[in-house]
């Protein structure tokens, strides 16, 4: 039975270079290019940082304002980052309430359920264990958010923009240079099979 890359070869003759050139979409600088036709010929990648250059412009962007906040912008920041804070900790705290609830009926159905056999006790304890450890892990109060001031916003907002741009321009240089192995790889088969 043919394979999609053995498949034209399976009606009839193929090129050796085709059959390269198709197998190649299976693994290496083309595999995003799999789904495309197996007549078109694999394409240099071209590096994706438009969405890492939009951060890091967003970034430059957030260090100016918060860099340019007077104490009474800074606070006002703060209040209403607070504000944000707390509803999103009540929500996850009403969330973790509603799960551990479902949790610990399960486990109360779990622990009153009596195993048909011996051979079904481990499916009781291993059910019994996945409830414990999910209650320990998905339902614990990490607490209030604690409200900063507006010197402590604006402080934490530069540090974390600060982060962000030392961290996208590395990852925008390593992103062009996947893009240049990946061509590499790409034009050192096309060498090797005589394609320009």
């Amino acid at each position: 039975m043919p394979t999609g890359y053995t498949a034209k070869l399976h009606d009839g003759p193929q090129e050796f270079n085709d059959f390269v050139l198709s197998c190649s979409r299976a693994l290496g600088a083309t595999v995003h290019q799999r789904d495309e036709s197996p007549e078109l010929k694999p394409k240099l990648r071209e590096p994706h940082t438009s969405y890492l250059e939009e951060r890091l412009n967003k970034a430059a962007t957030r260090l100016r304002e918060a860099e340019s906040w007077s104490e009474e912008e800074a606070q006002s920041q703060a209040e209403e980052q607070n504000i944000k804070n707390r509803e999103y900790w009540l929500g996850v705290k009403e969330r973790a309430i509603a799960r551990r609830e479902r949790y610990e009926d399960m486990l109360t159905q779990v622990r009153a359920w009596t195993p048909p056999t011996d051979g079904h006790v481990g499916l009781k304890e291993y059910m019994i264990d996945q409830l414990e450890e999910s209650i320990r892990f998905d339902c614990h109060d990490r607490g209030e958010p604690i409200p900063l001031t507006g010197e402590e916003y604006r402080a934490q907002q530069i540090a974390s923009t600060e982060r962000e741009l030392e961290y996208y321009p590395k990852e925008i240089e390593a992103e062009i240079e996947r893009s240049n192995e990946a061509n590499k790889w790409i034009l050192d088969l096309f060498a090797s099979l005589g394609i320009e």
